[in-house]
């Protein structure tokens, strides 16, 4: 467990609180320690000007606090950007103070609904990228580290444009962003004159890119979000530009190869248990290493992905081909999929010689039940 200081106006019900909140002017106030907040409860702080409250971060089984992960999702779906530039922040802290950053993958198996919800969608993404982002800053030099507060804003901002759908959207961004347009295609020879005239999904980077122009944002972001859909190594799709070669924002370049990575991990993900019930993590290789193979994902944001979001961790519980339960007790780099496994007396099994393959992970709820 650990406890973070949370901006009150963030805050929905369900999270408890671990010290009192008191009020400097109105002496008589306090909601005690321990008290799971209501609505009320966040109205009546926000009435006396309470600006933060201490919550308890549960990080035993999950990246992320599941009300949290609620919150993201709300932020999101409303599209509110100054709302999402202070979650921003708070993710920031959010995943430093979690020391031992894990993911229930068990939920892909058990919970189809989410796999229609865009808006969870970009809360998972989002939590693997900052995870990625944080592990990953504490192997490179200080001016090399990524600011995971720029890098979460990116990752939730990045399909804000998908709302350009709407005609009355579209016609307003022609009138105030034609000129912007015209400009960006001397840079992004990829982008079709006509993409303010209909609605282009593939160019939702690029909505996105233009809504976030009336706003505070870094423009580092602004840049992620524009190339998060690009392909590291081809010009001729998207804004015609290759991630690979582009020299005038490397940052940015860097957050959008690993914002894209996790889209599409998370999207694969929650496709695999409705493609292969039996097997539904098995065909997640074989489409990685085909778009590595094809530019189309950046190979070294793939070995990062594996390295801190692996799907099998060492003592994790998994289905073997045969249906029996065994323990993983190894995993290796470059073969993430077929990990080492035990039974659960410690003994070796040779999965090799009894053609043996991990088909699922097994959730507490499943071992519950037994």
């Amino acid at each position: 467990m650990n406890n973070m200081q949370f901006p009150i106006e963030l805050l929905i019900p369900g999270v408890v609180i671990v010290k009192d909140i008191t009020c400097e002017t109105k002496k008589d106030f306090i909601i005690p320690a321990g008290t799971t907040l209501t609505k009320e409860h966040i109205n009546r702080c926000q009435i006396r000007n309470i600006k933060y409250a201490y919550i308890r971060i549960n990080d035993k089984n999950s990246s992320f606090n599941e009300v949290f992960n609620l919150l993201v999702a709300k932020a999101v779906k409303e599209g509110n950007v100054d709302k999402l530039k202070n979650l921003s922040l708070v993710y920031k802290y959010y995943i430093e103070a979690i020391n031992d950053v894990k993911f229930d993958f068990t939920r892909y198996l058990t919970d189809r609904s989410q796999s229609m919800n865009p808006y969870k969608h970009i809360a998972n993404v989002t939590n693997m990228v900052v995870t990625i982002g944080k592990y990953y800053n504490k192997k490179v030099p200080k001016k090399e580290q990524i600011p995971l507060e720029k890098l979460a804003l990116a990752s939730l901002l990045q399909d804000v444009g998908r709302i350009a759908f709407n005609p009355k959207i579209l016609s307003t961004l022609k009138i105030d962003y034609m000129t912007t347009v015209n400009n960006l295609r001397k840079d992004y020879p990829g982008i079709p004159g006509n993409v303010l005239f209909r609605y282009l999904q593939d160019y939702h980077g690029l909505y996105s890119y233009l809504l976030t122009l009336n706003k505070d944002i870094d423009e580092t972001v602004r840049k992620a979000i524009l190339f998060h859909q690009e392909r590291y190594n081809n010009r001729d799709v998207g804004l015609g530009i290759s991630l690979k070669l582009y020299r005038k924002d490397k940052m940015a370049s860097l957050m959008a190869m690993l914002i894209r990575v996790c889209d599409v991990y998370d999207e694969l993900l929650y496709e695999g248990p409705k493609k292969n019930k039996q097997v539904p993590f098995a065909s997640i290789p074989k489409v990685i290493n085909l778009f590595v193979s094809k530019d189309y994902l950046y190979g070294e944001a793939v070995k990062l992905m594996f390295e801190y979001i692996p799907l099998f961790r060492i003592g994790s519980i998994v289905r073997l081909s045969d249906n029996r339960l065994a323990i993983v007790s190894r995993v290796d780099s470059d073969n993430q999929f077929n990990p080492t496994c035990v039974d659960f007396d410690y003994r070796y099994i040779d999965m090799k010689k009894e053609r043996l393959k991990v088909i699922n992970i097994v959730s507490e709820e499943e071992l519950r039940k037994k």
